[in-house]
């Protein structure tokens, strides 16, 4: 899958269909490999949450609506605003992304009748995308997700998360889903996790570890 540059903003259909691609290739292997035959015949099957991994518990904390706001952040009606000066492209954007994070990263856990997708993408822009797809008896579970993250020091917050959820029956419509993503209407707490780039290259996301997909 091609990296964006930190301009770029969500990907346009054509990236989305790189994306599926790249999973249908993925999947192509597993087939080769005999481990979809032994999903089909196997008995044991993935719960729904663990759709959900890939980090560790959703740590975002509701503002309390009733609470005073902060006063550092009243503007001073004194303060005449600079009309030539040129707006900040990225409110509230991405803090200190390194530019190895930006990219797309896979975690694959397969073991006997059962496995688990999970692709994540960030882009330059603040946003992201992630895609988590469970092998269930029978079925799949898909969980397509949509959100910001910002980074601060060694922690990446995901925030504005908004998820849409299906259990499909074949790979065929896994990918129908990955490249035409239904509109992302529920919302998810927000998380943070801490992050590194092990010695080998791969992402480090909690106790996770993601490697770098191959266009």
């Amino acid at each position: 899958m091609s990296l964006r540059s930190s301009s770029d903003g969500p990907p346009a259909g054509r990236p989305r269909v790189v994306r599926a691609t790249a999973l249908l290739a993925l999947l192509v292997a597993l087939l080769a490999s005999g481990w979809l035959a032994a999903t089909a015949q196997g008995t044991h099957g993935v719960g729904l949450p663990l759709i959900l991994a890939g980090g560790g518990p959703p740590s975002g904390v509701t503002p309390d609506p009733t609470a005073d706001p902060d006063p550092t952040t009243v503007p001073d009606p004194t303060v005449i605003p600079d009309p030539t000066a040129t707006p900040d492209p990225t409110p509230g954007g991405p803090g200190d992304v390194p530019e190895w994070l930006i990219g797309s990263w896979e975690y694959t856990n397969l073991s006997g009748s059962f496995g688990l997708l999970v692709i994540y993408e960030f882009y330059g822009d603040g946003t992201f995308e992630k895609t988590a797809v469970a092998v269930m008896n029978p079925g799949y579970g898909v969980n397509l997700f949509e959100g910001r993250y910002r980074v601060s020091g060694d922690d990446l917050t995901l925030y504005d998360q908004m998820r849409y959820s299906e259990i499909v029956y074949s790979w065929d419509d896994v990918y129908a889903l990955m490249a035409n993503p239904p509109v992302r209407d529920t919302p998810r707490d927000d998380e943070t996790f801490a992050f590194d780039l092990t010695a080998e290259g791969n992402l480090m996301l909690g106790d996770t570890e993601y490697v770098p997909m191959v266009p």
